[in-house]
């Protein structure tokens, strides 16, 4: 332009012409920066406090603040900061959805007490985002994930509880341990606050009651078993003998009837085990008194034919 006012050369119209860009180069920076100042005072809100709008923001500042900065570099940091603002409002509200999202996911369970406070702690970020300039869409993930891994462990407890209770339990349905057990794994599971820590305590408790069930239940019938081999000498005997049906009879019972207990195989063992002993006492007696020395009446017929009788009866097996 200098030159053109010196310069003979130049015309009119060159200078005209000249002065149109000047003008129109002093317009585009104008414009540029009013475009620049306008997106800067525009409110950015509900993403203010999102980290890549702060970056873009404070970039726009430096550039606009610095005098060198031509009008491509502030028209590249204002589209920038305008970007980031929009990027940031579509992910909040795709952030937004998904918390919804997972709210309705975890309905089921909703009241279980660390399901609650997610949900609860999930509302809290979702409303804070809104107006407080400082939680952020990550904050808002971050109570998703909370969320959805408090939801996962309460159904995962609730599956694994139901699992439990559908397994069979047979043949000790009936005994109290388990029932007490399954009855405590019913209620907890229907009572919507239980904790997961409760629901799985709950259900160890009713599996470990039927491991422990079955383990009592194969020591009482082998000790039952043992019990009727050691009646051997003596089952022919009218007690020993019932005594013997009664546990056989107990324990087949146990294994079908869900009625019969392992404490009532455990009493039919008393049982014979207390008609062995009293037959092989009254044997062990008998045995004594033949061999008592009768002199000098042994040879009297009364003694004769008690001692006969005595020796019959000792022999006699049924």
């Amino acid at each position: 332009m200098n030159n053109a006012l010196t310069d003979d050369a130049t015309t009119t119209a060159d200078i005209e012409r000249l002065t149109q860009a000047l003008n129109t180069a002093v317009k585009l920076a104008e414009n540029t920066r009013d475009n620049a100042n306008d997106a800067l005072v525009t409110s950015a809100s509900p993403v203010t406090q999102e980290p890549e709008v702060i970056a873009a923001k404070d970039n726009l500042t430096t550039v606009l603040a610095d005098p060198k900065s031509t009008v491509a570099e502030i028209a590249a940091a204002t589209t920038q900061y305008t970007q980031a603002v929009a990027t940031a409002n579509v992910a909040r509200e795709n952030v937004n959805d998904a918390g919804d999202k997972a709210i309705t996911a975890a309905t089921d369970v909703a009241k279980e007490p660390a399901v609650a406070s997610a949900i609860t702690a999930l509302q809290t970020a979702i409303a804070n985002a809104k107006t407080d300039d400082k939680t952020t869409t990550q904050d808002i993930q971050n109570a998703i994930n909370d969320l959805t891994t408090a939801t996962t462990a309460a159904n995962n407890a609730n599956t694994a509880a139901e699992t439990a209770l559908a397994q069979p339990s047979s043949p000790v349905t009936q005994e109290p341990a388990v029932i007490s057990a399954k009855q405590t794994l019913t209620e907890t599971l229907a009572d919507k606050t239980s904790t997961v820590a409760e629901i799985k305590a709950a259900t160890d408790a009713y599996t470990q009651a039927i491991t422990t069930a079955n383990a009592a239940r194969e020591v009482a019938n082998t000790a039952g078993a043992t019990a009727i081999t050691a009646a051997n000498a003596v089952k022919d005997e009218p007690a020993v003998a019932a005594a013997i049906k009664n546990l056989t009879d107990t324990i087949a019972n146990a294994k079908t009837d869900d009625k019969t207990t392992t404490e009532a195989i455990q009493a039919a063992t008393d049982a014979l085990t207390a008609a062995v002993t009293a037959a092989n006492n009254a044997n062990a007696a008998g045995q004594a008194a033949l061999a008592n020395d009768a002199s000098p009446v042994k040879q009297e017929s009364t003694v004769q034919d008690a001692k006969q009788a005595l020796v019959d009866i000792l022999a006699e097996k049924n």
